[in-house]
């Protein structure tokens, strides 16, 4: 830490934080996976970083409805990219395809 007193980003979330993973590939994107269920990634390299996350998984695209155990980016290879996949208490394991 460079200075335990000035963090360099902060992250309010919703809801409590049950996981979290950075991309091997995009170094700045988080993926973060919430007590309720939502998964979020953030991108700390954007200047709204405290502000809302830059993708949200919601009710009509397959969110969780438990809490998110764990949060993991799969590198697939430079041709196939790179995945997110979260499980939950849901007893899920979700893919993820995050397109820019």
């Amino acid at each position: 830490l460079r200075n335990p007193q000035y963090p360099e980003h902060i992250i309010k979330c919703k809801t409590g934080v049950t996981s979290m993973d950075f991309s091997s590939v995009h170094f700045n994107l988080l993926a973060v996976g919430m007590y309720d269920g939502t998964v979020s990634i953030y991108d700390l390299h954007s200047k709204r970083v405290s502000v809302k996350p830059i993708i949200e998984s919601g009710h009509a695209n397959g969110k969780h409805s438990d809490p998110v155990w764990r949060t993991k980016w799969i590198h697939r290879g430079s041709e196939r990219g790179e995945k997110l996949v979260s499980i939950s208490t849901d007893g899920r394991i979700t893919q993820w395809s995050i397109k820019k």
